[in-house]
């Protein structure tokens, strides 16, 4: 990625679920799939739970013990809601944070993430006042949940030659423009996650001085929906957000080069027993830390990668990463897919 190939991406939308079966991936795991694939820092969500939770407190502790292990900094990330949309009890869950960070030199900022997008913009106020006063980042999906629900795919000719059910790009519109009016309204710092339209990328860009930032999967840069008509039915395809039509993946393209998205891995494992099942079943998403770091390098400059996955995610974190060597693309979901489809 540089002269040295040295590189060290700050990861800010890693998911992980607790392990309840063999094929569940481990927190050791995700700890050495990051360290292979250049990862230093990677903000962890704990699917399924708030970190309020006892057995969500100790996936995170396990985690970030695992990743120290194999030198990758894990920064767990609180979900400031319970299930049913209503503000949990934050005062456990920042205490939880703050012991897990009292041996760190520096200082890293409080992440609270919404693992599920929200309509509800009295809630999202809330958040905002709350995170706004104890300096912390909110990061939200980009999407309107209720366009957004049952989709597995953007609606166009794609979906409908598929017979997929979609969501229209309207629904990124309609969530950006949301989330921006909080943040406006509180003065809370946002991060957008999952950005896949032109028209969110052009919305988070333009209104970059109210303090919103736009995250942008991998698989969202290196594939679009044309990929579904290649390989109908594939569940490897199904991502959270869907493929960007190949418009909007070029215009986020640009958007990274030109320094207004930060990119993320979108990594999130899916066992084998939620993945061979219809489209409309499975469950979206793919193992992507290890080589998203390494794909990146075939569409990004080296200065380009360094400010949408280094330097812009750090400042955002408040931590300082140190550089590491780049190795070849490692084997996972995302590197596979990539693979077979350019063969």
């Amino acid at each position: 990625m540089s002269n040295a190939n040295l590189v060290d991406m700050v990861d800010l939308t890693v998911s992980l679920r607790l392990p309840g079966a063999p094929d569940d991936e481990s927190v050791t795991a995700l700890a050495k799939a990051a360290a292979a694939g250049g990862v230093g820092v990677a903000v962890v969500g704990v699917e399924g739970l708030s970190l309020v939770d006892g057995p969500a407190v100790s996936a995170a502790v396990m985690a970030m013990r695992a990743a120290r292990a194999v030198g990758v900094r894990l920064i767990p990330a609180i979900c400031p809601i319970r299930t049913g949309g209503t503000l949990a009890d934050l005062r456990a869950a920042e205490r939880a944070w703050r012991d897990g960070h009292e041996s760190e030199a520096d200082v890293v900022t409080a992440v609270w993430r919404l693992t599920e997008p929200t309509d509800d913009a009295l809630l999202l106020r809330r958040i905002g006042d709350l995170a706004r006063a104890r300096g912390a980042i909110v990061v939200v999906p980009s999407v309107d949940r209720s366009l957004s629900a049952g989709a597995v795919a953007v609606e166009g000719a794609v979906a409908t030659r598929l017979g997929l059910a979609a969501m229209p790009e309207a629904a990124e519109a309609i969530g950006v423009a949301r989330i921006i009016e909080v943040a406006r309204l509180t003065g809370a710092r946002f991060v957008v996650s999952g950005v896949f339209t032109a028209a969110g990328a052009a919305l988070i860009e333009q209104h970059a001085a109210v303090g919103v930032s736009g995250v942008v999967n991998a698989a969202n840069l290196l594939c679009d929906e044309g990929a579904l008509l290649r390989r109908p039915y594939d569940t490897r395809l199904l991502q959270a957000p869907p493929l960007s039509t190949s418009t909007s993946r070029l215009a986020l393209l640009a958007a990274v080069k030109r320094g207004a998205l930060l990119v993320s891995s979108g990594h999130r494992h899916v066992p084998k027993r939620e993945r061979d099942l219809e489209m409309t079943r499975a469950t979206p998403g793919g193992t992507a830390l290890a080589s998203t770091a390494a794909l990146l390098s075939s569409v990004l400059t080296p200065a380009e990668f360094l400010h949408a996955a280094c330097i812009g995610p750090a400042a955002l974190l408040g931590c300082t990463p140190t550089a590491r060597v780049l190795l070849p693309a490692v084997d996972d979901d995302l590197s596979i897919l990539v693979r077979e489809l350019s063969a």
